[in-house]
């Protein structure tokens, strides 16, 4: 019967801690992380500042659990392309080919990351923050290492590739900001343009 109980109380803890990322991710992606306040959340997801308290401390502790999440999501889709795929200028333009597709499903994630970047770019709030965002990343990096194709040649290409392409979606990301007009499909085909573009260069190369 105990057992049982701490089951349904372990997943009632995690449901509102999810209620309470997904509430954070709609309200950052509507006013930016500065502009929201714990009030906001609270209200959003119905809960108690008590309730609010016990599973974070600030909205900055929200905001990467929200960031690594999304980027976990990312390098998944992503790694398998490079993991699994084949060797060589075959395995780049797997890897190339999944970026409109990570576009066209996941702009908002794309706009959080921007929005992450943006607000966290000179520092973050705490060093316990930092070390835990750069511990975060650094493994990714280790993992994007051993994954690249290992023919020198195409390893700068691949980095290339990687930063022309993120960038492309972050700067159409903000663009979209400031825009009352749904361009999806434009601005998937902008970054299909530009992986074809990329992937063009491997064979004249």
């Amino acid at each position: 019967m105990d057992l049982n109980w701490k089951h349904h109380a372990d997943q009632f803890r995690s449901q509102i801690k999810e209620h309470i990322m997904e509430a954070t991710r709609q309200l950052i992606l509507e006013k930016g992380i500065t502009n929201v306040t714990i009030v906001d959340i609270t209200k959003e997801v119905g809960i108690s500042r008590v309730t609010f308290y016990k599973h974070y401390q600030s909205i900055h502790e929200i905001a990467l659990d929200i960031q690594m999440r999304i980027l976990s999501r990312i390098a998944d889709i992503l790694f398998t392309e490079l993991e699994q795929g084949p060797q060589g200028e075959e395995k780049l333009r797997s890897f190339l080919a999944a970026f409109p597709r990570i576009y066209e499903t996941g702009r908002d994630d794309i706009r959080f990351i921007a929005i992450f970047d943006y607000t966290y770019n000179a520092s973050f709030p705490t060093l316990e923050l930092q070390e835990v965002y750069k511990a975060f990343i650094l493994g990714y990096g280790d993992r994007l290492s051993g994954a690249m194709p290992q023919q020198e040649s195409l390893q700068l290409t691949f980095l290339t590739a990687l930063q022309s392409i993120w960038g492309l979606m972050q700067r159409l990301v903000i663009a979209k900001t400031f825009s009352d007009t749904d361009s999806l499909q434009q601005e998937v085909q902008m970054v299909d343009t530009l992986t074809s573009i990329l992937l063009q260069s491997l064979v004249v190369r």
